[in-house]
């Protein structure tokens, strides 16, 4: 059975989809791509399909081999390490990290046996 639509061009907007979640996004990026298909009556005239009906049973193996199953890979979990640095890169925990600095310099520059650095380390 052949399709007018390629599983390529099918992923690409699928794709765009999820990536663009946002009313302004949608209106630009997604409608665009599906008037290219004809609207959403031409994308189911594309896909050989009917709106209220769906697809029937004994073509699913078929559009499958063609399309792919329907699924999408999830993307890999952000390190540990990455969480940190992006966290770092907010003004006011640079702001604490400095002013938790300065406490400790502080409190390590009074005298001998006093516990003023422990500001420091607890900020």
């Amino acid at each position: 059975m052949g399709w007018a639509l390629s599983s390529d061009d099918l992923s690409k907007w699928i794709r765009q989809c999820f990536e663009c979640p946002l009313v302004g996004q949608v209106k630009k990026n997604v409608l665009p791509g599906l008037e290219a298909f004809g609207g959403p009556a031409g994308l189911c005239v594309k896909l050989q399909t009917a709106s209220n009906t769906g697809i029937p049973a004994s073509e699913v193996k078929a559009r499958r081999e063609h399309f792919g199953s329907n699924y999408v890979e999830p993307e890999p979990p952000e390190t540990i390490w990455m969480m940190a640095w992006n966290a770092l890169q907010d003004p006011c925990l640079i702001f604490l990290c400095f002013a938790a600095l300065v406490s400790f310099l502080v409190g390590m520059a009074g005298p001998a046996g006093s516990m003023e650095w422990l500001e420091g380390v607890a900020i």
